[in-house]
């Protein structure tokens, strides 16, 4: 876990991190875009995850090869919800 505050992630930081991540999921008021990362999608993605003081927006959850990026209530209960689940039953 990282705080935004102290560790920032620039744009290189993040296309570093997406090397990682197969799956987006980012919300932007009430929009929710999922989107499954392939070579040619990075620059689309990094559109959905820089702000507008060129880091990773926040708040940004990792969870396995998912990232979620921006709030939404029912988003993050939904994937903290499968988190735990998969955790009680040990996977």
């Amino acid at each position: 876990m990282c705080d935004a505050e102290i560790v920032r992630f620039d744009r290189a930081a993040v296309t570093q991190l997406l090397t990682n991540i197969e799956r987006i999921i980012a919300t932007r008021g009430p929009a929710v875009r999922d989107l499954t990362i392939q070579p040619a999608s990075i620059v689309d993605a990094l559109k959905l995850l820089i702000g507008p003081t060129g880091n990773l927006r926040a708040p940004a959850l990792r969870i396995g090869r998912t990232l979620v990026v921006g709030f939404s209530d029912p988003l993050y209960d939904e994937h903290v919800a499968k988190r735990k689940a998969r955790r009680s039953v040990g996977v």
